[in-house]
C-alpha cells in the first residue's frame, strides 16, 4: 500500500472521527439547551400556577376545591405514568373546563380559544411545571403569590345581612345598625387575621388567593363540615374533600376518589379555643353566594282572532 493511500485513508478516517465528535458535542449542547428550556419553562408554569391554580388546586397540587395535581401517576418515573395522556388530560380540562358537581364550582376554561384568559403557550409552561416541577418546593409557588390585602373590611355574611337589614340607609336605625354591624365584623376580621386565614385565603377584597377563596364557602361546604376542617383537616377523608364532598355524591355507594383524587393538605390545624373557633365558622358558613332571581317573561297577550 503506498504512502498516498495510507494518507487518504487517516485523512478520512479522522474526518469521519471529527464529525462523531461534532455530533456527540452538539447532542450534548442540544440537551443541556433542553434542560435549560425546561427549567425556564418549569418557572414560568410555576408562576402562572401560583396565580392562577393554586386557590382551588392547594399550593403543592394537593387538592382543594378541585382535585389533586400532584398526582405520583403524573409524574415520570411511575411505573404508570404515560406522558401523552397525562398531557391530553391536563390540556383538554384547562382548555376547554371541566364540570364540577359542587354548587357554584366549575374549572373554566382556561384557553382563549375557548374565551380563557391563557395561551396555548401559557397552558403548557403550567401542564410542564404539574409533571415536571418539584411539589414540594413550595416557596417556589408563594414567591409568586400576590401579597395579602389586610386593609379591606370583611363582607358581612347573609345571617348578619339578616340581622342588620338597614344597614345601608341613612335613617336613625340604619345609622345604628350600621355602627352594629361594623363592629361586628371589625372583631370577626381581628381574630381571622390573628389566627393567619388572610395570609392564604381571600375573604371579599381581603386576603389573598393563595388557597380557596372563602368568599362564598357557606353555598359549598356545611357549617359542620367547617368545623371539623378548621379544628383539624386530617380528619376529613378524601370522600369528603374536594368535588368528593357530600351531599351530592350520596347517591353513590362508593365514593368517587378515583376519578377526583386527594393528597394530604398543606393547610395545618390551627391552634385556638372552641369559642374562636365557633366565631370564625359561624361567620364564614354564612358567606354565601346571592340568591339567583329569574324575572318572568311578560306574557303577550294574544290577539283575539275573528
Amino acid at each position: 500500500m503506498s504512502t498516498r493511500m495510507v494518507m487518504s485513508i487517516a485523512f478520512a478516517l479522522a474526518v469521519v472521527l471529527g464529525m462523531l465528535l461534532y455530533i456527540l458535542n452538539d447532542n450534548s449542547r442540544a440537551s443541556l439547551t433542553t434542560i435549560s428550556n425546561r427549567d425556564e419553562e418549569i418557572l414560568k408554569g410555576a408562576q402562572l400556577f401560583a396565580a392562577n391554580c393554586s386557590q382551588c388546586h392547594g399550593p403543592k397540587g394537593e387538592g382543594a376545591i378541585g382535585p389533586a395535581l400532584n398526582r405520583p401517576s403524573w409524574k415520570p418515573g411511575d411505573k404508570n405514568f404515560d406522558f401523552n395522556s397525562t398531557y391530553d388530560f391536563i390540556n383538554k380540562a384547562m382548555t376547554r373546563g371541566q364540570f364540577s358537581p359542587q354548587p357554584g364550582i366549575a374549572m373554566p376554561a382556561w384557553s382563549r380559544n375557548f374565551g380563557g384568559p391563557l395561551t396555548d403557550e401559557q397552558i403548557d409552561f403550567i401542564i410542564t411545571y404539574i409533571i415536571y416541577g418539584n411539589w414540594d418546593d413550595v416557596l417556589q409557588v408563594l414567591t409568586y403569590t400576590q401579597n395579602p390585602n389586610f386593609s379591606a373590611d370583611l363582607p358581612a355574611n347573609a345571617a348578619q345581612k339578616a340581622k342588620y337589614p338597614d344597614a345601608d340607609k341613612t335613617t336613625p336605625a340604619g345609622v345604628q345598625q350600621k355602627a352594629a354591624l361594623d363592629a361586628e365584623l371589625a372583631s370577626t376580621k381581628k381574630l381571622i387575621m390573628q389566627k393567619g386565614c388572610l395570609n392564604c385565603h381571600a375573604i371579599g377584597s381581603a386576603g389573598t388567593t393563595l388557597a380557596p377563596n372563602l368568599t362564598e364557602v357557606g353555598s359549598r361546604r356545611t357549617r359542620d363540615w367547617l368545623y371539623t376542617w378548621i379544628e383539624d383537616p386530617t380528619k376529613v377523608p378524601d370522600s369528603n374533600r374536594g368535588p368528593n364532598v357530600q351531599p351530592w355524591f350520596s347517591q353513590y355507594s362508593t365514593a368517587r376518589t378515583e376519578f377526583w383524587p386527594m393528597q394530604p393538605t398543606w393547610m395545618p390545624a390551627i391552634q385556638m379555643t372552641v369559642d374562636e373557633r365557633n366565631t370564625i365558622v359561624d361567620y364564614i358558613s354564612e358567606l354565601k353566594r346571592a340568591p339567583v332571581t329569574v324575572k318572568a317573561l311578560d306574557q303577550a297577550t294574544p290577539t283575539p282572532t275573528k
